[in-house]
C-alpha cells in the first residue's frame, strides 16, 4: 500500500508531520489508550528460529500459506525487520532511504529498540530525509529546560539541586534511569498522534503495518506490542535498562527486548503476511577487549552477553540480511549520524537487485491472509489533531497531589481547540512542578469534531533530601542541603529545611512556599533564617555579616512570567571588618513591595527572555519609627541571532538612611561578578548605577561562550554628584551546563582591583539574605 511520506522545515526542532497518509480502513472507536499487547513466553519455538543451513545474504523461503487456498500472480508483500543497537540503529534510516530511491515499497515492518522508532515513524508516514533531520537535534536525548517552565515564582524562591534522593516513608528511592526522556516521549507523541487517531489505536490500520516488541521485567516475557498508544509502544521498546525509564503498565514493566528479541523478524510472516522479508542488523558486535567504563557500558554489556546471537547465521526467516558496516561505534555515539546513515544506505543500495530478484510476481495465496480485514474498508479522512476540540481531560496515576494541580498548569480545558504548541507548554510546566517522574500524554477519539485528553502521570515520592554543590575562586567551596515534604497540607506548598556550610556562607534556612494554593494564583512564603558571610577581597579586606531574621510574604502571580509581592521582615544584622571598615549592629523592621517579571529561558546566560526586578523597602527602627528607604531596580532583556545572543541590561539603586553604617560608602564588592542584592543596597552606597552589554554564542549541549562589559555610577548621594566615581569592568568565559550544575570559567578586570580569574561549579545558593 502507497504511503505519503513528508519533509521536515528548516528548523528540525519544529519537525512535524505535514501530512498523514490515509490507510484503507475504517473506523471503530478504540475504549482504552493502553497497549494492546501480548505476552508470549520465550521458548525455543517463539523466540530466534534455529540456524540455516546456508549462510548466504540471499534465502528464498516457501510460502507457509495453506497449500489448498486459491493462488494468483501478484507481487510478494515485503516485510522488513530493524534491529536494536543504539545509535547504530540511526543507519536504519539510510536503509530506509536507499529503498525509496529504488522505488521498492514496504508492506509491513516490525522493530526493536531503535528499529522501533525509525521504523514506527516511517510507518507512520514520517521520510527518510525527515528522520535523518530528527537526528540533529542535539536535545533530543538532554533533559527539557525546566527553568523556562518554572513560574517566576519558582525561578526566584526554590533552590536548584545538584542530586536529590526521594523517600517514601522511611524508604529511599533512585532514580529510574540515568536519562530524562521527556524530550524523546513528546517527540514520538507529535509525530504519531495524527496517525494513531486516524487508525484508532489498531496498527494493522497504519499507513504501513507496524509490530514492536518489548521486554516484561515482571514476567520475563516477550510482549508483542500490535495497538494502542503507538508512541507509547515505540518508547517500550527502546526503554535500555539503567539508561532510559522503563514503561509501566497495570502488571507489566516493559523496556527494550534487545536480550530475547533483539530482531523480531517472526512477526512479519506470523501476524503482518509478509511474503517476503528484509532483516537489517545493526546490533553491536560483541568485542572482547572492549573497555567498560561507566554504568551505560556495563549495563549495556550484561544484555549483550544475555542476549541470543543476532547474525544471519543464527536466524531464520530472511530472504535478504542487510548488515550495514558500521565499524567500532557504539551504541551511545551520537556524534556521527551522517556517517551511520550513509553506511546504511551504501549497504542496502548493494542489496537493491537482490531484493527485487525475490519480489518477482509469483503465484502466491489471494486475500489478506491473517491481517485484519479493516484495511480492506473504505479509507478514512486523515485526521488533524489540530482541527478538533477538547472534549475532556482525564488524569490517571494521582495518588497524593489534587487534579487542580496538573489540569491548572495543563492549561486546557474542554472545549479548547487542541494546539500541540499549546499542549506542550502545559506539559513541561506540569513536568516543572517537580510533583511527578514522568507526564504521559495521549489522544482518544471522542466524536469526528472532538478529541479526549489523558495525562498518564507518575508521581515523585512527596519527601526528599537535595545537595547542591558551589565552588569558585572567590567564595571557594559551600555545600547546602535541603530536607523537604511537598503537598503536606494538601495545598501545593512545600516545607523545607535548608543547611549551609561553607568558605562563604554558613547558617540554616527553613519555612513553607508555595506559588498557588488549590490552584489560585496566591503565592505566598513563610521563612526563617539564622545565616553567617564571610566577604574577602584584596583591595577592601575581608569583613563578616551575620543576620538572623523571619521574612513573611505574599502576592500574586500574573500569568506564569509576572509576580507581584508584599511582605515584612524582620532582621537583625551585625558587622565585623577590617582594615578601614568597622564593626556594626543593627536591627530593623521593613516593609516591602517587589515587581518582578521573568521570562527566561536559563538562570544566566539566557538565549532569549526578559528580566526586570523593582523593589521598594521602608525600614524601620526597633521603635517603629521609619529609618530609611530604598528602591532599587534591574532589568535586562536577551534576543538571538541564530546562535549569538545579545544582552543590553541596566540597573540602579537609591538608599536613604537616618544612621550610619560604614559599608555604605564601599562601592560594590565586584561589578562583574555580582547581581543586585538586599545587603548590597543596605551595606553600599546611596546612589549606584549600572549598564552592561552581553554577548554569547552558544554551541550544542548547552554549552556558551560570552564576553560581557559593564559601567557604573557611585556617589555619595543626588546632592554630591561632583563626587562621582566611575567603575567599570568588563570578563570573558565559557560556560558549560550540566546535569549537576553549571561548570563557567573566565577572566575579569574592574576598576579599582587587580584582573583576576574565576571558577564556578555549581548552581547559586539561593536563600531569603542573597536576594
Amino acid at each position: 500500500m502507497a504511503c505519503g511520506r513528508v519533509a521536515l522545515g528548516a528548523d528540525p526542532a519544529e519537525a512535524v508531520l505535514d501530512v498523514v497518509p490515509t490507510p484503507a480502513a475504517g473506523s471503530t472507536v478504540l475504549a482504552e489508550s493502553a497497549l494492546i499487547a501480548e505476552s508470549v513466553p520465550m521458548d525455543e519455538s517463539t523466540s530466534i528460529p534455529v540456524a540455516p543451513a546456508c549462510s548466504t545474504d540471499v534465502q528464498t523461503t516457501e510460502d507457509e500459506h495453506d497449500a489448498d487456498a486459491p493462488r494468483t500472480l501478484r507481487r510478494p508483500r515485503l516485510g522488513v525487520v530493524l534491529s536494536g543497537g543504539g545509535a547504530r540503529g540511526l543507519a536504519h534510516i539510510g536503509v530506509l532511504q536507499a529503498l525509496d530511491d529504488a522505488g521498492i515499497q514496504i508492506d509491513a515492518i516490525s522493530g526493536n529498540s531503535m528499529g522501533a522508532i525509525i521504523g514506527g515513524l516511517y510507518a507512520v508516514g514520517v521520510s527518510p530525509d525527515s528522520l535523518q533531520s530528527l537526528t540533529k537535534r542535539p536535545a533530543l536525548f538532554l533533559p527539557p529546560n525546566q527553568y523556562q517552565s518554572l513560574s517566576v515564582f519558582q525561578k526566584q524562591r526554590v533552590q536548584a539541586t545538584t542530586a536529590r534522593l526521594y523517600f517514601d516513608g522511611l524508604e529511599w528511592r533512585l532514580p529510574w534511569a540515568l536519562v530524562n526522556d521527556f524530550n524523546i516521549n513528546w517527540t514520538l507523541f507529535r509525530h504519531t498522534a495524527g496517525a494513531n487517531l486516524e487508525a484508532e489505536g489498531d496498527f494493522d490500520r497504519l499507513p504501513i503495518p507496524f509490530r514492536a516488541v518489548a521486554l516484561d521485567l515482571v514476567s520475563g516475557d516477550r510482549v508483542v506490542l500490535r495497538g494502542g498508544d503507538l508512541a507509547r509502544a515505540i518508547r517500550s521498546s527502546m526503554a535500555i535498562p539503567v539508561t532510559f525509564p522503563p514503561i509501566r503498565e497495570p502488571d507489566r514493566l516493559l523496556v527494550d527486548a534487545g536480550p530475547i528479541d533483539n530482531i523480531p523478524i517472526d512477526l512479519l510472516a506470523s501476524e503482518l503476511d509478509a511474503d517476503r522479508v528484509v532483516a537489517v542488523d545493526c546490533s553491536l558486535p560483541f568485542d572482547v577487549g572492549q573497555d567498560i567504563r561507566d554504568v551505560t557500558r556495563v549495563a549495556l554489556r550484561v544484555i549483550q552477553i544475555l542476549s541470543e546471537p543476532c547474525d544471519s547465521t543464527a536466524i531464520d526467516g530472511w530472504d535478504v540480511w542487510i548488515a550495514p558496516d558500521l565499524g567500532e561505534t557504539r551504541s551511545f555515539d551520537f556524534s556521527k549520524p551522517d556517517s551511520l546513515i550513509r553506511a546504511g544506505r551504501r549497504a542496502t543500495s548493494r542489496k537493491v537487485p537482490a531484493i527485487r530478484a525475490v519480489l518477482t510476481p509469483q503465484e502466491l495465496v489471494d486475500g489478506p491472509g491473517k491481517l485484519t480485514e479493516k484495511r480492506l474498508e473504505e479509507p478514512t479522512e486523515p485526521v488533524d489533531p489540530e482541527s478538533l476540540y477538547v472534549s475532556w481531560v482525564r488524569l490517571t496515576g494521582r495518588q497524593n497531589s489534587f487534579s487542580w494541580v496538573p489540569r491548572s498548569e495543563l492549561g486546557i480545558k474542554p472545549g479548547d481547540r487542541f494546539s500541540f504548541d499549546r499542549f506542550e507548554r502545559g506539559l513541561r510546566r506540569i513536568y516543572a512542578s517537580d510533583l511527578y517522574e514522568s507526564v504521559w500524554p495521549s489522544l482518544s477519539r471522542t466524536s469526528a469534531d472532538s478529541v479526549g485528553i489523558v495525562l498518564t502521570l507518575v508521581e515523585k515520592a512527596p519527601a526528599s533530601v537535595g545537595i547542591t554543590l558551589l565552588y569558585d575562586s572567590i567564595r571557594n567551596m559551600n555545600v547546602a542541603v535541603e530536607v523537604s515534604r511537598q503537598n503536606l497540607l494538601r495545598l501545593g506548598e512545600t516545607l523545607y529545611l535548608d543547611g549551609y556550610l561553607g568558605n562563604f556562607v554558613e547558617g540554616v534556612e527553613g519555612g513553607v512556599r508555595s506559588s498557588a494554593v488549590r490552584g489560585f494564583p496566591l503565592a505566598f512564603d513563610l521563612t526563617f533564617h539564622s545565616v553567617s558571610h564571610q566577604y574577602h577581597r584584596d583591595d577592601n579586606g575581608a569583613f563578616e555579616r551575620r543576620s538572623l531574621g523571619v521574612e513573611v510574604s505574599t502576592g500574586t502571580l500574573v500569568g506564569r512570567s509576572g509576580l507581584f509581592l508584599s511582605g515584612w521582615r524582620f532582621w537583625e544584622g551585625r558587622g565585623r571588618g577590617s582594615r578601614e571598615v568597622e564593626d556594626w549592629q543593627k536591627i530593623n523592621h521593613t516593609y516591602f513591595a517587589e515587581l518582578i517579571v521573568d521570562d527566561t529561558d536559563a538562570r544566566n546566560l539566557p538565549r532569549s527572555g526578559t528580566y526586570l526586578e523593582m523593589e521598594y523597602q521602608t525600614r524601620f527602627d526597633h521603635e517603629l519609627k521609619v529609618a530609611g528607604q530604598s528602591l532599587s531596580a534591574e532589568g535586562a532583556t536577551t534576543r538571538s541571532f541564530g546562535s549569538v545572543s545579545l544582552t543590553p541590561s541596566a540597573s540602579f539603586g537609591w538608599t536613604k538612611e537616618d544612621d550610619d553604617v560604614p559599608f555604605r560608602y564601599q562601592h560594590r564588592l565586584d561589578l562583574t561578578r555580582s547581581s543586585w542584592g538586599r545587603f548590597e543596597r543596605d551595606l553600599y552606597a546611596p546612589e549606584v548605577a549600572k549598564a552592561g552589554l552581553t554577548l554569547a554564542y552558544h554551541f550544542p549541549y548547552e554549552a556558551v561562550l560570552f564576553a560581557r562589559g559593564s559601567a557604573g555610577l557611585w556617589s555619595p548621594s543626588l546632592e554630591q554628584l561632583d563626587q562621582q566615581k566611575a567603575i567599570r569592568g568588563a570578563e570573558f568565559g565559557f560556560l558549560q551546563r550540566t546535569p549537576v550544575g553549571p561548570f563557567e570559567i573566565g577572566v575579569a578586570a574592574e576598576e579599582y582591583r587587580r584582573p583576576f580569574y574565576f571558577v564556578q561549579v555549581g548552581h547559586e545558593l539561593l536563600n531569603s539574605v542573597f536576594f
